[in-house]
């Protein structure tokens, strides 16, 4: 709740604060957050610090969400990497005092069944626990995503 009364979420037709839109939650020990082994070394360091990653601005343009979020940190209840990186870090939920909120984005989402969660607060790193990694996985994904930029630009240079 640190965060708490500082976070607005922006509507286009108006502001609204985050008690009109987050839902707390109070979720099972322990979920998981995903992301690019290229972020290993900060989040060792740094634990997860509140942020809005480039997935979920993509996620959130394409959408077309007619809002903007704050910093938060996602996470979810399962092992399963949705497309967020492939280091998978366990989340002790015995060691962090945080509030968690259901995912506004992903809440009520049509699709696999996973329970989302953020918080605005920061994880510390002593709750971490690197479970799993796929490096060439990453790797593969960042040579994909440009060659499929690439692609685009191409198109749109042609027509």
């Amino acid at each position: 709740m640190k965060n708490l009364l500082s976070f607005r979420l922006y509507s286009i037709q108006e502001s609204k604060s985050i008690e009109d839109v987050l839902i707390p939650a109070e979720p099972t020990s322990p979920l998981y957050h995903f992301s690019t082994y290229r972020n290993r070394e900060n989040i060792q360091r740094d634990g997860l610090v509140p942020r809005i990653g480039e997935y979920t601005k993509n996620y959130i343009s394409k959408k077309n969400l007619g809002f903007e979020l704050a910093p938060m940190v996602f996470a979810n209840q399962e092992k399963k990497n949705l497309v967020y990186g492939n280091d998978c870090w366990e989340i002790d939920l015995n060691k962090v005092d945080v509030q968690w909120y259901h995912d506004p984005i992903h809440h009520n989402q049509p699709g696999p069944k996973l329970k989302y969660y953020v918080t605005l607060d920061p994880i510390p790193p002593s709750a971490l626990r690197l479970i799993s990694s796929d490096e060439q996985k990453d790797d593969d994904r960042v040579v994909y995503k440009k060659i499929h930029q690439m692609r685009n630009l191409l198109a749109n240079s042609l027509s």
